[in-house]
């Protein structure tokens, strides 16, 4: 079974997330979390994620990563909205 919802908000220890397949994303404020890989997602809230440097999102159509680390190298393609 694979989940179509993450919510990791508050995981302050998570230091990965491999969420290949969920459609919605919540890891708002897990502070160690240093790479998200979500190639399915829509939407993804990163905010206050303060160590990711690595986010992959090819299908997203939005990412809120206020907050976040400034060198975080965010991969989407064309037409996301991303919040910086």
């Amino acid at each position: 079974m694979r989940l179509k919802t993450i919510d990791a908000k508050g995981c302050t220890a998570l230091t990965e997330l491999k969420a290949d397949a969920a459609k919605t994303i919540d890891a708002k404020g897990c502070t160690a979390l240093t790479e998200l890989k979500a190639d399915a997602a829509k939407t993804i809230n990163a905010s206050g994620c303060t160590a990711l440097t690595e986010l992959k999102a090819d299908t997203a159509k939005t990412i809120n990563a206020s907050g976040c680390n400034p060198k975080l190298i965010i991969k989407a393609k064309k037409g996301t909205t991303i919040y910086r």
